[in-house]
């Protein structure tokens, strides 16, 4: 049995999705699985065990068309879209492949929830709908990045460099998208500030 996964980007969905591309993994513990996603995010799956992965340009007319003869050419038995926008239902759509699992509750997919979203749940608890649809159960809500022994190192040499071996502090990752304004949350300056009150340096 080969098993897909696409999960483009971006970066918080792609850490929210981990648990559930696990959960996918345990589902199918004797099958061929394969992650589509994007070149920025090979990276974090390199140290995860028995998962194959494929990455191909978000945008463009060709990298679709790519994506799309790649899927054909593996002959996928199934495919959980945990992307779930208009151009992955379209690449489905013309993929071949026969069991569909997605969010869109209408062609291309064989399987979704009953019901359309409409953002009244958390985007989480509605892909677990998606996996519950297709006969899996829900993901944990804990996300799952295995790291391989050059990324401790790396990271390891960061914080020697920072002076952050002793002590607590934060990692944030401000969203800064020029082109969605309305995601730019106007709070991390005083988050930080807070933070920092309580002993934990931003970084």
């Amino acid at each position: 049995m080969k098993v897909l996964i696409i999960k483009l980007g971006a970066l918080g969905d792609v850490v929210m999705a981990s648990p559930m591309i696990r959960k996918i993994q345990d589902s199918h513990a004797a099958a061929e699985i394969w992650l589509l996603t994007t070149p920025p995010f090979l990276g974090l799956f390199e140290g995860w065990p028995e998962l194959r992965v494929k990455t191909l340009p978000r945008k463009g007319l060709r990298a679709m068309l790519q994506a799309v003869r790649w899927m054909r050419g593996m002959q996928f038995d199934v495919v959980y879209d945990l992307q779930s926008n208009d151009r992955t239902a379209l690449m489905l759509a013309l993929s071949g492949i026969p069991r569909r699992v997605g969010n869109l509750t209408y062609f291309p997919y064989t399987h979704h929830p009953p019901t359309t979203y409409r953002c009244e749940i958390h985007i989480f608890e509605r892909m677990n709908q998606v996996l519950e649809s297709a006969g899996l159960g829900a993901a944990s809500p804990i996300p799952w990045l295995p790291i391989t022994r050059e990324g401790r190192a790396k990271v390891a040499a960061w914080l020697a460099e920072k002076n952050l071996g002793d002590g607590s502090f934060v990692v944030m990752h401000a969203h800064a998208s020029a082109r969605l304004q309305s995601k730019r949350w106007p709070y991390f300056g005083q988050l930080a500030r807070a933070l920092d009150d309580r002993g934990c340096h931003t970084v």
